[in-house]
């Protein structure tokens, strides 16, 4: 169910276990409408990940973190919707039958946003980011770093599809797979990445140390 599952629906289950695979692809079939994160549908649409948003709005990351995890105040879902170009009552409450809203939104904010200058912007914060990535975790070259510095959260078990994954969410299997080629384990089985209201990097690497798929 999950490898078969939208993005709307893994998202929750990959954060919550216990959530409930079968009532919500229950619901996806017959059109009923499901909650969605705001902040993952901007991804999804936007391409624009909490640490690009944090780049684009010139916050630290620990602002939209409590954005997307805890609650927003009114005043920066006024300052959210009004740069996006989305109806500010989505940052109250967003379904899949807002997609078409948002789809929208996405084609408003493109004509006057650069993309890619939001993606390849590098704060201090940020390039602390790129630098552990680079010297700690992955110990890779400084320009995938700064690309991987990009994720906020990353789930991913062997098996899973691929083609459901992003460029960048690609690139970060990769480059875990070469690194644990390097150290003589060469499965990889899974990985787990995500950043914690305090911008702290947490890391975790699941790999076959008898090179099967233990």
């Amino acid at each position: 169910m999950y490898q078969n599952a939208p993005w709307y629906i893994r998202n929750p289950y990959d954060e919550n276990p216990s959530v409930n695979l079968g009532e919500l692809l229950e619901m996806d079939s017959k059109g009923e409408a499901i909650t969605v994160n705001i902040f993952d549908a901007i991804k999804e649409f936007y391409g624009l990940t909490l640490v690009d948003l944090a780049v684009l709005f010139r916050e630290n990351f620990g602002v939209m973190y409590y954005a997307r995890n805890v609650r927003i105040t009114d005043r920066r879902a006024y300052q959210f919707a009004s740069t996006l170009r989305l109806p500010v009552e989505l940052f109250k409450n967003t379904t899949t039958d807002d997609f078409d809203q948002i789809e929208f939104g996405k084609k408003l904010f493109l004509k006057n946003n650069d993309i890619e200058e939001i993606r390849n912007a590098m704060p201090d914060w940020k390039a602390r980011l790129a630098k552990m990535l680079a010297q700690l975790y992955l110990r890779c070259p400084m320009d995938t770093a700064k690309e991987l510095s990009r994720m906020d959260r990353f789930y991913w078990s062997r098996g899973d599809n691929m083609d459901r994954l992003n460029a960048t969410e690609r690139l970060f299997v990769s480059t875990a797979e070469k690194q644990i080629r390097n150290e003589s384990h060469p499965i990889l089985l899974g990985v787990s990445y995500f950043l914690d209201n305090k911008t702290a990097s947490h890391f975790n690497l699941r790999q076959s140390r008898s090179g099967r798929y233990d």
